[in-house]
């Protein structure tokens, strides 16, 4: 990203109109992203990893600046703090099968959204993501999805052994201008001799002469580091190897195309080029052990006259041996020749055995790799514009794939719950529905309704007996719906609302809080809003009878703004001495035969349900022998239940 060292943003822009945006950060972020336009631009995209990755922006603090971008304020649609909670655990499990970054912040973005036709849309993608999931190895999607990333722009690095020469002092600053002197040395024509391994003369008019110089590239001159310093532009390519890698996988997976065949052809053509010079010095090694051998072996069938012997023992070389030698020498030579393709013969020294000089080995090193990298730079150039022009394509790719994992976490999500599309209207039906905590453990569907006739309804039943599942599912139900997402149900219907209220039990609560409770409660009856009311056992925050006629007072008035509420109590019948209301019941039928409670998980409507004491009392009284036994005899006797 281009940083700036001064910012300077219009006073009209939309970026400083953005909520909680002020200069300090409006500055933040152009400095980061180049200018004003960008990060709106960016934003826009709803791409909150890249505005999150500057300095001092938190994730949330991105995830509310796009949103606001996108015209959504603050959230006001949970009410109540486990109303938010019940929101953020959809996001997190949604969030728990993203593999990106990218994926898992843009599941932040995901609010209520007001307006029908946009849940709609949103339904669609997901349903859509479903099905597209569904086939999948969604293992093997997810490991090689957690490999994607933005592609990392490797630091510039300083090649001291590439001079660059051009003509003037012109040209020289405009090569400074474009960031080139961060990559190797540039000189012009008025600084002398320019030192170097590969010394590239990009000239505007010609005024130097290189001819005889085996290290000089002539090239027009550019202002691209493509053009000039192609290693620079390569390494870009070079540094997301493994991401590439990915991204063919994914396509083989998903069976799309992909452009990274053709950056990984040339790549490799560069590979099958680098300079290898072991292999080289291997070769010579090889062959001077092999004509070392060979004169041993040749000489010991020369026949020698009683002259050549003497001649040997006077420390001469007999002709018939120095022929032989010469012979083999220069097969020698024929055969680094035709595996290397270049001649040594200056590396050998003269007699036996034949021995390499270091000096001269190292001395062709440096000849052969300032020849190779004079010609590999135009591989490289050449290289370098190829995959410069496939750049865009797989960054775009890799934004699809990004994107793509936003779609893979939500689908994965739909079908790990078994979520199904739910349609809106004027009453709140559920049909099999299973709370979120216990969809993946084979949990006991709950099928449930309220109506135009009855808004709102009082549940009764035994403690354990998943009242409180209820509620938290139908506040599950309610959320995804409202978010645009299919349902915890197998079929539902749910009515449009302007904000969910969840209110939690509490033990007890002194007059102070009973204070707060009544002013927290009392939005909900005094707005023209429509919603969603949830309440656990509102009697436990003050004495039965006033608990009765508030509860049944906000029943009333609830109804009246066409909401929709259940209220779980053990005071349904002081209730309904306040205001006709419908009670709903989850009973326990009884003890298995471990005296562990029988629980119908679904309410049946207008049925008090009995009280989980009685069942209580017979699984102790079954246990109990004696006077103990006799005890809870008489206290059954007292419910009307069987002491059997």
């Amino acid at each position: 990203m281009p940083l700036a060292t001064s910012v300077t943003i219009p006073e009209d822009h939309p970026l400083l109109a953005l909520p909680g945006v002020g200069s300090a950060l409006a500055e933040r972020l152009v400095r980061a992203f180049g200018d004003a336009d960008t990060v709106m631009d960016a934003a826009r995209a709803s791409e909150v990893d890249r505005i999150a990755a500057v300095d001092g922006i938190s994730d949330r603090r991105a995830v509310e600046l796009v949103l606001a971008v996108h015209g959504h304020g603050e959230v006001d649609f949970f009410r109540t703090p486990r109303a938010q909670t019940l929101y953020e655990d959809i996001l997190a499990r949604i969030g728990s099968f993203a593999n990106t970054t990218y994926a898992r912040n843009k599941i932040q973005l995901i609010v209520p959204l007001p307006d029908a036709q946009a849940r709609k849309e949103r339904l669609a993608f997901v349903l859509d993501a479903q099905a597209r999931t569904a086939p999948l190895d969604r293992p093997a999607v997810a490991k090689l999805l957690a490999k994607v990333h933005r592609p990392r722009q490797p630091r510039p690095r300083y090649d001291s052994a590439v001079c660059i020469v051009v003509d003037t002092r012109e040209d020289h600053e405009a090569l400074v201008k474009a960031g080139i002197d961060r990559l190797c040395p540039i000189t012009t024509a008025e600084d002398g001799s320019p030192e170097g391994e590969v010394i590239i003369y990009a000239y505007t008019q010609g005024l130097l002469d290189f001819s005889g110089a085996d290290n000089v590239v002539q090239i027009p001159f550019s202002r691209h580091a493509a053009d000039l310093v192609p290693d620079a532009a390569l390494a870009y390519f070079r540094e997301n190897k493994a991401l590439w890698e990915a991204l063919a996988q994914l396509a083989d997976l998903l069976g799309t195309t992909t452009v990274v065949p053709d950056i990984v052809a040339v790549l490799e053509s560069l590979e099958a080029k680098e300079f290898d010079f072991g292999s080289v010095e291997k070769a010579v090694h090889d062959t001077v052990a092999w004509m070392n051998e060979e004169t041993t072996a040749r000489t010991k069938t020369l026949s020698l006259s009683g002259d050549e012997v003497l001649e040997m023992m006077a420390g001469k070389t007999p002709r018939k041996v120095h022929d032989l030698q010469a012979g083999i020498l220069k097969e020698g030579r024929a055969r680094i020749v035709d595996e290397t393709g270049e001649d040594f013969t200056a590396a050998f020294e003269d007699g036996f055995p034949v021995r390499v000089e270091d000096r001269v080995i190292e001395r062709k090193r440096i000849e052969m790799e300032t020849r190779h990298r004079r010609g590999a730079f135009r591989s490289k150039v050449d290289a370098a514009r190829r995959l410069g022009g496939l750049r865009a394509q797989v960054e775009d790719e890799v934004q699809q794939l990004l994107e793509y994992d936003f779609a893979f976490a939500l689908g994965s999500f739909a079908l790990e719950y078994d979520l199904h599309a739910a349609a809106q209207g004027d009453r709140l039906d559920v049909k099999d529905a299973i709370h979120l905590n216990l969809a993946r453990q084979g949990g006991v569907p709950i099928t449930y309704h309220l109506d135009a006739q009855h808004q709102v309804a009082l549940l009764t039943g035994a403690n354990s007996g998943g009242k409180t599942t209820l509620l938290e599912t139908l506040a599950q139900v309610s959320i995804l719906a409202h978010l645009g997402l299919p349902v915890n149900a197998q079929a539902a219907t749910v009515p449009a609302v302007d904000a969910v209220y969840f209110f939690t039990q509490k033990r007890s609560l002194d007059a102070g809080a009973f204070e707060s409770f009544l002013r927290g409660f009392l939005p909900i009856v005094t707005t023209d809003e429509a919603k969603l009311v949830l309440a656990d056992e509102l009697e436990a925050m003050t004495e039965l009878e006033a608990a009765s006629r508030i509860v049944g007072t906000f029943i009333e008035l609830l109804r009246e703004t066409g909401s929709f509420g259940v209220c779980v109590t053990h005071m349904a019948e002081q209730v309904s001495a306040h205001t006709t209301v419908r009670i709903d019941g989850i009973e326990a039928t009884g003890l298995d035969d471990d005296h562990n409670l029988i629980v119908d998980r679904s309410p049946r409507m207008n049925y008090r349900a009995r009280s989980t004491p009685e069942f209580i009392l017979q699984r102790l009284q079954r246990r109990a022998s004696g006077r103990e036994k006799e005890v809870y005899d008489l206290i059954l006797s007292k419910f009307g239940g069987d002491a059997s």
